[in-house]
């Protein structure tokens, strides 16, 4: 257990997600006035944007897969035209 711990810490330390979170506790930690959301000061302190509307991203993606589907069709048909001129 203790080697799985140890390499986990050494992946963290790898990628600066230790020194992120360090710098983003200690600037916490010394602001002059505590924030009302400590969670969302440290989201922002470690490049979290604000006001991502999640379901408007799952939308649109659901709808920029149905346009290429729509699209990988209309490929489909016109190679197909392409392929046997006769049948137009």
């Amino acid at each position: 257990m203790n080697t799985r711990r140890e390499n986990f810490r050494k992946y963290l330390e790898t990628g600066d997600v230790i020194e992120a979170l360090t710098s983003a506790i200690v600037n916490l930690y010394e602001q002059p006035e505590p924030p009302a959301d400590p969670l969302n000061f440290l989201r922002q302190q470690l490049g979290a944007s604000d006001g991502i509307d999640a379901d408007a991203l799952v939308r649109q993606n659901q709808d920029l897969k149905a346009k290429i589907a729509s699209l990988n069709q209309t490929i489909s048909e016109l190679e197909a035209k392409l392929n046997n001129p006769e049948q137009q």
